[in-house]
């Protein structure tokens, strides 16, 4: 005969070994502490992009995750485009927005070859010819090629209308070159999100834009900005121009009213890393370029410069600033903290500069940048860009050119 259902299982030692886990479950829920989370929303430029926490893919922008307390890397990557790569501290919901560039092919050795010989060839079968159009031909084709300026000659003597000239005056503008830092990741301080994409993004634009030979520094610390300030100290010849943009963390010794830069490796309380502006106006100063232009986007930048008088604008303007030394500064705020970020990655005043750069198509000098984009930040933010002179550092009224090439 088959036992009573749950004779050997349901009596009082199966009611005591369940009694007893279940309290130990109810202990164990009661001492576990609950595991602490914040939201973070993860956005990016571009669409179908693959969003990777910790190394685990999580999904495409726009994404939302709850994600416990601490450290986190977020990867956001396309095929065609450079990875963006972030770690952060997560202690309260955040959004990252991550600014993907694409990535710039390289032209294979023959594809530069054939373009050579093609234009060489289509020159050689026009060169002996007596219509102008053929040469106006190979200017669409070529407009900076290696017989440019020999066609431009023959459709001049052929008697045809001349060539278009560009809407920027033919001056003698001479080199531009830039020194370009971008501060993100500080040892000490509290860490920053758009500089290092400002810096980035500005070095682009002034080589492909406007023909700057370009050296970009990326979280330097305090010997790596002044030997690079040196070094363009000793390179930059009298009729050049040059331009240092800074982004990152600046300080105020309001006892001495003197301001400094922070480099990556500043202490909040020990100033031997800290860079003086009098240290910078020194190397400017010495500087043998005909213009020099600071850009500073960092908190209490506005020690830096003085008051700049703004001249009438006559025809002979542009002649007589690109003869004029200029020692300028242009900054986001006075001596009032700024804001690192709110320009959709970038800061709001590192949106405004590049996009008053990438709309000019002709020459915009400083003052004119500054006007527009003053206004601009102010719509936008609480801080109140400056531009003026660089005190004692050998301004004799001219004013920095941006010349799209």
């Amino acid at each position: 005969m088959l036992p009573p259902i749950c004779s050997s299982w349901g009596g009082k030692a199966f009611s005591k070994e369940y009694q007893a886990k279940a309290a130990h479950q109810r202990l164990k829920a009661t001492t576990t502490p609950a595991i602490k989370t914040a939201s973070l929303t993860v956005r990016s430029n571009v669409k179908d992009d693959k969003v990777y926490i910790d190394g685990n893919f999580k999904g495409s922008t726009r994404l939302g995750l709850d994600l416990p307390y601490g450290k986190h890397t977020i990867r956001i990557e396309k095929d065609g485009y450079e990875a963006y790569e972030e770690t952060i501290n997560l202690t309260d919901n955040l959004i990252i927005r991550g600014n993907l560039e694409k990535v710039a092919e390289k032209p294979v050795q023959t594809t530069t070859v054939q373009t050579a010989s093609a234009e060489i060839v289509f020159w050689r079968s026009i060169q002996d010819s007596d219509d102008p159009d053929m040469f106006g031909l190979y200017l669409d084709e070529y407009p900076t090629g290696k017989f440019s300026k020999l066609a431009k000659l023959k459709i001049k003597k052929l008697g045809a209308a001349e060539v278009s000239e560009s809407s920027v005056p033919d001056l003698n503008y001479g080199q531009y070159h830039a020194l370009v830092i971008g501060n993100n990741d500080y040892a000490h301080l509290q860490k920053f999100r758009t500089a290092v994409n400002d810096a980035d993004a500005v070095s682009s634009l002034l080589k492909n834009k406007y023909g700057f030979s370009v050296k970009l520094l990326k979280n330097a610390k305090r010997t790596d900005i002044v030997s690079a300030l040196s070094a363009f100290r000793r390179t930059v010849s009298q009729d050049d121009n040059f331009l240092l943009y800074y982004a990152g963390h600046g300080i105020l010794d309001e006892a001495a009213n003197k301001g400094y830069w922070l480099p990556v490796d500043a202490e909040p309380d020990d100033p031997s890393n800290w860079l003086q502006n009098d240290t910078i106006v020194a190397q400017l100063t010495g500087m043998q370029a005909k213009h020099v232009m600071v850009v500073a986007d960092l908190c209490f930048s506005g020690t830096i410069s003085r008051g700049l008088k703004i001249e009438q604008r006559t025809p002979d303007w542009l002649q007589r600033m690109v003869k004029k030394k200029a020692r300028t500064a242009l900054t986001s705020g006075g001596v009032e903290p700024v804001m690192g970020s709110g320009g959709g990655g970038h800061s709001v005043f590192a949106k405004f500069f590049l996009s008053l750069l990438e709309e000019n198509e002709e020459v915009i000098d400083a003052t004119q940048l500054f006007s527009q984009l003053r206004r601009n930040v102010i719509d936008n933010s609480l801080q109140t860009p400056e531009y003026g002179n660089i005190h004692q550092a050998g301004h004799e009224g001219g004013d920095f050119l941006f010349v799209r090439q």
